[in-house]
This record gives C-alpha cells, structure tokens and sequence, in this order.
C-alpha cells in the first residue's frame, strides 16, 4: 500500500502518480488522501483513478498531513505500508527492491537512500546518479517501508506540524527488533519553494519544531527505547541535550530576526534542558 497525502499541488501530483503507476511491482494498492485541495488537485486523482484501478481516492476537509496519512494507512489492505509525498517521486523500481529488502531481511522495517533534485524535476532524474549523490542522513518518510500491522497500531500523532515524520519513525524504531538499509537510491526528494519544509522561519514555525523535540526526548527516554539501545538514561539525556541545543537553539539563533521571540524561545528550551538534567 502506498499512501500520498495530497493538499494544493496540482502541477506536481501527475509526476509523483505517474513514477507510482509505473512500478515494476504491480500488485499495489495506491491510496490518496486529498486534505481539502483548494486548486484542482481532487480533479487530478479522480482522472488517474479512473485510467489505473489501484488509484484510490479519500477526500477530507482540510485537517493536515498527519490526518490524511491516518486515514490512508485505516484503508491500506497491502502486507506493507509506504508514503510519498504529493510532490515527490519514485524510482521505478522503488517497490520491488523495497519488498525484497524487507522479505529477504525479515526485517520490520527497511530504508533507501534518497536523492535531492529541483523543482523542475521529473521521473527521469533517477538517471546518471554518482556516488557523491548518495545519502543515508536526514532520511525521509518515503525512504522506508513498513509492516502494515506495525503503522496500524501505531499512527500518526495529531496535533503535530512540525516534524511529524521523525516522531512516527522514531517511535515505531523503538517498537521493533529489525531494522534494514537497503543501499540504492530509490526516492527522489523535491526541493520546492512551497512546500511546507521550505517556508519562512517564524516564532510559530520554531516552537513547532520544539514541541517535536520534546515529543521525540519522551520517546528516547522510555525503558523500551533505552533497552533497545543499550545505553544508561543519562547518556540519552546528553544525546538529547546536544541535539536540542544544535538542532534548536543554534537554529533559532541563525534563523529568527526577532530579539524578543529569540530570547522567549531560547528560554524556553534552556528551562526544558535544565528540567531534564534534574530529571530521574
């Protein structure tokens, strides 16, 4: 089952439909979740739909990505669950090597590498890749591939804006006893002005990205996680403490021009980091 939510992108969902309908795996179910388009984005899905069976199309109010991504993984019926983005791409064979991955591995879950291309982009980037092209890092939602059961008891948090796809990666992470990578680049990630990992930083857009911070700490820190990674609870916390202050702190510093939202933010993490050195 492959699961796109889809929200006002009209000139780019033909590209992502069509690197899907194009899989060398055939036997997929191809769920999209339109989250209240305003531009002409249904109209898309109701046109591929009606040329490919496998297309199907949920329609909702406008309730946010983590909403639709819900809503298609309750409709999947495939023995494994993975997600692309309405503006972003596939190789080909993404499916089929993602399937033998998990199969062959016994693995629960398995990730690709993913590629960076522009905008004007299309399917046929997947050709003349280098090496120094490659990445493993930062890796995207769509990169992996799942055991149904494993999303379907354990969807997507609501209420979450900003770094939704680390916190359900991390939390089914800490769930599982097998991970894979499997090495080629099979996900071609859009860089586009638009989306919503490229607008403007904002007091709003940073306390977001706390708030999946902290939701993030909560998952490092439970007993299971700790188990599963063999480390004390106080060598997660300097983890943590490191990141928040390299990935949060440092980044409000560079990115934010408002003196008063930088020392409320910048305060508001060194209160969160000084409650969890006192933590037990």
């Amino acid at each position: 089952s492959i699961v796109i939510p889809v929200y006002n992108v009209e000139n780019f969902v033909k590209d992502t439909l069509s690197s899907v309908c194009n899989q060398t795996y055939k036997n997929i179910e191809i769920i999209c979740v339109d989250d209240g388009s305003t531009d002409n984005s249904l109209s898309v899905l109701n046109f591929y739909s009606e040329k490919d069976k496998r297309i199907k199309v949920l329609s909702q109010s406008n309730s946010g990505v983590s909403a639709a991504r819900n809503n298609g993984i309750r409709a999947a019926e495939g023995e494994y669950i993975c997600f692309l983005d309405s503006d972003d791409f596939m190789h080909p064979q993404n499916v089929e090597l993602q399937v033998k991955a998990i199969t062959d591995s016994g693995a629960d879950i398995v990730y690709c590498r993913f590629k960076n291309v522009p905008e004007d982009a299309g399917p046929g980037s997947f050709k003349n890749l280098k090496a120094a092209d490659f990445k493993l890092s930062n890796t995207p939602l769509a990169d992996f591939i799942f055991k149904r059961g494993l999303v379907q008891d354990n969807p997507f948090k609501l209420g979450v804006s900003r770094g939704e796809d680390e916190i359900f990666v991390l939390n089914l992470l800490s769930k599982v006893k097998r991970i894979a990578a499997n090495p080629q680049t099979l996900f071609f990630f859009r860089n586009r002005g638009g989306s919503l990992t490229k607008q403007n930083i904002s007091e709003a857009y940073l306390f977001d990205h706390y708030l999946s911070f902290i939701s993030m700490s909560e998952i490092l820190l439970r007993p299971e996680s700790l188990q599963q990674a063999g480390l004390s609870r106080e060598q997660v916390k300097k983890y943590i403490a490191k990141k928040i202050y390299k990935r949060f702190v440092v980044h409000v510093l560079k990115k934010n021009n408002d003196p008063a939202a930088t020392n409320r933010l910048v305060s508001m993490a060194a209160d969160y980091l000084n409650k969890l050195a006192n933590s037990r």
